[in-house]
């Protein structure tokens, strides 16, 4: 698994971008970036602790179920198995604002965006803007919201805001290798669709004309169109081979591991995959994977649950 073409680029961009928010207290946003930065220096200190995370419950959750089995209202129905990997299951879609407005209004959980006051929005140009007050509940910043959103994938997650609802709903994220069988489903093609360099048909939420027109100078995949210019809600396409659904494009899903890139401990990156609704086709290899620090966030950032079973 290694990081290539345009994917390489964006996680260069997303190391250096993460290291200008990788402190959690109230900063006043960066200058907006036209395109991927160099990395800065390291800061002065290390960077504040990561915010506590809710242990698991120990008791029966829910309906019955057994400690360390999904919690609330997810259901069996809502897992799939990945093949090669029998002792887990993979939430069959990523999660929602509505299942992290319950998390948040049951834990009191206060994500990193929100401590820190801004997050990373697409811009003019497909720039990535640090846009002041922008977070799950408002996704480009004062005056929008998650109304009629409430389907669609969480986005403006950190790595630590991720970890946290998996082990409250009894869980933990996909670690990578699980990840890429999941969305390979036992095939070696290099893109979900095939061998070929584009898609010919309307399979997952991707840089289409819809982002184009959104964002002129941003990048699409020549004559592809899906119909959204940044998320869909989920499943909105048919699922892969293993029962998955967006495991390619619509949001970059946070995995357990460290990206193992050699960087300092206050910058330890952590490993994203699948692609975006910004992602073009060479983001979309099933191989390609990025790191980014954990308390970094952007508009085209979520996750999905794994759970251990018997």
């Amino acid at each position: 698994m290694r990081s290539t073409g345009r994917a390489a680029l964006r996680a260069l961009s997303l190391l250096a971008l993460s290291a200008l928010g990788a402190g959690c207290g109230g900063e006043d946003p960066p200058a907006p970036t036209a395109g991927p930065p160099g990395v800065s220096e390291p800061p002065a200190k290390p960077a504040a602790p990561a915010p506590p995370v809710p242990e698991p419950p120990s008791e029966p959750l829910p309906g019955g179920a057994p400690p360390g089995a999904p919690r609330g209202e997810i259901a069996v129905t809502d897992l799939v198995a990945v093949r090669g990997f029998p002792g887990m299951r993979l939430g069959r879609t990523e999660v929602t604002n509505d299942a992290f407005a319950r998390f948040v209004s049951a834990t009191g959980h206060r994500t990193v965006a929100e401590s820190r006051g801004w997050s990373f929005v697409l811009g003019a140009g497909g720039a990535w803007r640090p846009v002041a007050g922008a977070d799950w509940r408002s996704p480009q910043g004062p005056g929008s919201s998650i109304e009629g959103l409430g389907q669609h994938p969480v986005v403006h997650v950190a790595w630590f805001d991720a970890r946290a609802f998996a082990r409250w709903a009894g869980g933990r994220l996909p670690r990578e290798a699980e990840f890429e069988a999941a969305l390979r489903g036992g095939s070696t093609e290099r893109h979900p669709w095939g061998h070929r360099d584009f898609p010919e048909e309307r399979i997952g939420n991707y840089a289409d004309g819809a982002l184009e027109e959104a964002f002129p100078g941003a990048g699409r995949i020549p004559s592809y169109q899906d119909g959204f210019a940044r998320t869909a809600p989920v499943g909105s396409f048919s699922p892969g081979s293993a029962g998955a659904s967006d495991l390619s494009g619509n949001v970059w899903e946070w995995c357990e591991e460290p990206y193992g890139d050699g960087a300092p401990a206050w910058l330890e990156s952590r490993v994203l995959r699948g692609g975006s609704w910004r992602s073009i086709s060479d983001d979309l290899d099933a191989h390609v994977r990025v790191g980014s620090a954990p308390r970094s966030t952007f508009d085209d950032v979520g996750f999905r649950c794994a759970w251990d079973v018997p």
